[in-house]
């Protein structure tokens, strides 16, 4: 579904993957075209400013025994039951 969702967009996902980091493809997701550079400083700065996690939680999340099969979808389903 990503792929078709990002082609749609008009980048190949190998472009993205390759020349985009994490945080230009989330705004890409969010607004449908990729940052300038003023957008990408401020998209930047709400993200890091707003993105704390508590200290519980992070303690929670290590609380986990990660392995190549844990799906980290279910861990974070796991906080709001």
């Amino acid at each position: 579904m990503h792929s078709i969702l990002m082609h749609e967009r008009g980048y190949p996902i190998e472009q993205l993957a390759l020349q985009s980091s994490h945080l230009e493809t989330a705004y890409l997701l969010i607004y449908g075209s990729l940052p300038t550079k003023a957008q990408f400083d401020v998209f930047h700065h709400e993200v890091m400013h707003h993105g704390v996690m508590h200290a519980d939680a992070e303690q929670f999340f290590r609380s986990f025994r990660f392995v190549p099969t844990t799906c980290p979808v279910a861990c974070v389903c796991l906080i709001w039951v």
